[in-house]
């Protein structure tokens, strides 16, 4: 027993070793306080965790003397089949399936689990019949002597031999699938025999009686069930060939106007004056003769125009609706009301010589004007009467046709040039500061250095005239960037509190790191310690709740936190890399108590 306190001493000396020293509990400088993370006297050496002597009662539970009684427990009891239990616990220790471990097998005759309460014989369904008997002793409804179910597909009696798809008839068909078992002659397979009243191949969809052109009469009565046009009661359709009514006393060929001929030939079979080979009468607008050919109303020049309306049948441009053709003479529109010569604009010049008759303000002898119009109809109008740049203004009414954005009424543009046509540019398209831009095309026109375009110094000036000074915090910022697999990182050494590195980073469109894996881990923290080796701010916190650490700006499952880290010593709920060289772990510390150096990610 001396020997087992001595092996138990030396084993906790082993496990010891890096053990925190007296004093803090990891190495020299921690993150918390000075002493322990108790009370006087540590948790480990000198002095045990409870009280005066060993952690139970006087007398020690491993030297010389037991932990029960003066002597040992009691002896040592044999496990013969080696199944973990010894013989006083084993009911069978001489059959290593048997033990008080052991799941109880149904129906073998052995207590395999060593209880005589669980079953070897049960009943799980309760029907009266043990599992050993029952072929599923999972369905109460399922055991032997019980009456088999036809057609459900389970052996409801437990006996193979009782058919659960009878065939009463032997047609072939069980009663599963035969609508009627007592007759041989019908069965799922059967021929369908119509207009017989029996269901002969067990399908309601195979009709007996088939109405196979869908009309409402079935095969039985209809004399066409091919023709949904055919059946009993339909109307006779005269001169088709075809017993529409399936009556044949119906006449197919009808002559209702006895002039001999049938309805059929006949196109009035009500008036006996018209039949083919009558005389056509023209402008009547009967077809006397039956033959279309033979117009009632002829077009003889084609123009649309009957002869029945036309004023001119021999000449294809003369008809009613025609457009009167002034100045020829005719009367084109078949219209006498309609002048020959008009003078449409009322200038006192025909259509016959006007050269504009919708325009009074042109026609021969009348002065130009700067109007775009021949006013004199002369045929050319005047050479400044036209928009030579398109800006829908004539050289005649502009001041620079050549230029399609200076006309009158336009505004002033920021380009030197008279846009409105008033004589006078813009009165800040000056460049007084000779950097090459005009007063309104620059923020400044007094400093030569300042325009759009100009680079961004940090000088409290809108250099580039962009409508930011120093385009924010950022503009003055001392970070460097580095580019890994397609994406930017700044390295800012600025020593800031964790909010301001949120916002300078935003300033550039980035966001404070998120560190997805370890060879990105350590990549920065390498990049890191070559600029300096001190703490640097990544995007890790747990600010909204304690302990549920989140990344500013989207999320990835890998840390890398230092041993007995992050421990919130301090209200320490921010992140930081390169706590030390070269394992470079995580470590938390407060958010707004310390100023460090950030890395910036793009993206």
């Amino acid at each position: 027993m001396a020997f087992r306190g001595w092996i138990l001493f030396v084993s906790m000396l082993v496990l010891c070793v890096g053990c925190p020293t007296e004093g803090d509990d990891d190495t020299t400088g921690d993150d918390d306080e000075t002493g322990d993370d108790d009370a006087t006297g540590d948790d480990d050496a000198t002095g045990d965790d409870d009280t005066t002597g060993d952690d139970d009662t006087t007398g020690d539970d491993d030297t010389t003397g037991d932990d029960d009684s003066t002597g040992d427990d009691d002896r040592t009891a044999a496990d013969a089949d080696g199944d973990g239990y010894d013989e006083d616990e084993d009911c069978d220790d001489g059959d290593p399936a048997v033990n008080p471990g052991a799941a109880e097998a149904p129906c073998d005759g052995i207590d395999n689990d060593c209880d005589p309460l669980t079953s070897d014989e049960p009943d799980v369904d309760g029907d009266g019949i043990s599992a050993c008997s029952d072929c599923d002793d999972a369905d109460p409804a399922v055991f032997p002597g019980q009456t088999e179910a036809p057609c459900d597909g389970v052996d409801n009696d437990c006996d193979p031999l009782t058919a659960d798809e009878p065939d009463g008839d032997g047609d072939g068909a069980s009663l599963c699938e035969d609508c009627d078992d007592g007759d041989p002659a019908v069965f799922h397979l059967q021929t369908e025999t119509p207009c017989n009243g029996i269901d002969d191949d067990c399908d309601p969809g195979s009709l007996d009686e088939p109405d196979g052109d869908g009309d409402g009469a079935s095969l039985c009565d209809d004399c066409d069930d091919a023709d949904p046009a055919v059946f009993p009661g339909a109307v006779e359709a005269p001169c088709d060939g075809v017993d529409n009514d399936c009556d044949p006393s119906t006449a197919d060929e009808p002559d209702a106007d006895g002039d001999g001929f049938t309805l059929c030939e006949d196109c009035d079979d009500g008036d006996p004056a018209i039949s083919p080979g009558q005389a056509e009468t023209l402008c009547n607008g009967i077809d006397d003769d039956c033959d279309p050919a033979s117009a009632d109303a002829p077009d003889d020049d084609g123009d649309g125009a009957t002869v029945c309306d036309d004023c001119d049948d021999d000449d294809p441009a003369v008809f009613p609706g025609q457009t009167e053709a002034g100045c020829d003479g005719i009367d084109n529109d078949c219209d006498p009301a309609t002048e020959d010569e008009p003078d449409g604009d009322g200038d006192g010049v025909s259509l016959c010589d006007d050269c504009d008759d919708a325009d009074a303000g042109n026609f021969p002898g009348n002065a130009e004007v700067c109007d775009g119009a021949d006013n004199d109809c002369d045929g050319v109008p005047d050479a400044d009467e036209v928009d030579g740049d398109g800006d829908g203004w004539m050289a005649c009414e502009e001041c620079d046709d050549g230029d399609g954005v200076n006309f009158p009424g336009n505004g002033e543009l920021c380009d030197g040039a008279d846009n409105d046509c008033d004589g006078v540019p813009g009165v800040d398209e000056v460049d007084d500061d000779g950097d090459g831009w005009m007063a309104c095309d620059e923020c400044d026109d007094t400093l030569d250095v300042v325009h759009p375009g100009a680079p961004e110094l940090c000088n409290g000036v809108d250099d580039d005239c962009n409508g930011v000074v120093d385009d924010g915090p950022a503009a003055c910022a001392d970070c460097e960037p580095e580019l890994r697999n397609g994406v930017t990182y700044l390295f800012c050494i600025d020593p800031v509190t964790w909010d301001e590195a949120v916002d300078l980073c935003a300033d550039f469109d980035f966001h404070l790191v998120t560190i997805d894996d370890l060879d990105e881990d350590t990549f920065l923290n390498d990049t890191a310690a070559s600029i300096w080796l001190t703490y640097w701010w990544m995007g890790f916190n747990d600010r909204d709740q304690e302990g549920a650490w989140v990344w500013q700006w989207g999320s990835s499952p890998y840390t890398h936190w230092d041993h007995g880290e992050p421990n919130n010593a301090g209200d320490e709920d921010c992140g930081t890399l390169l706590r030390y060289y070269p394992a470079y772990p995580w470590n938390d510390v407060s958010c707004t108590g310390w100023s460090l150096p950030f890395i910036c990610e793009s993206g």
